[in-house]
């Protein structure tokens, strides 16, 4: 859930401008990632279903 701020959420091969209320639901198994391109901090709170069945890929 967005706190605060407005993030690009990259879902797959789409994007979505998120704001604060809104939920976002990723999907196993897609590749997504949150850029923050404004000048207001994003805060979010992130629950994870199950925490044991992903793998970490470090940001290049």
């Amino acid at each position: 859930m967005v706190i605060s701020g407005e993030p690009l959420v990259h879902l797959g091969d789409t994007e979505y401008r998120a704001k604060p209320g809104d939920g976002i639901y990723i999907p196993r198994g897609t590749t997504h990632g949150i850029t923050n391109d404004g000048d207001e901090d994003v805060n979010l709170v992130v629950g994870v279903s199950k925490p044991a069945d992903w793998q970490f890929v470090a940001d290049e």
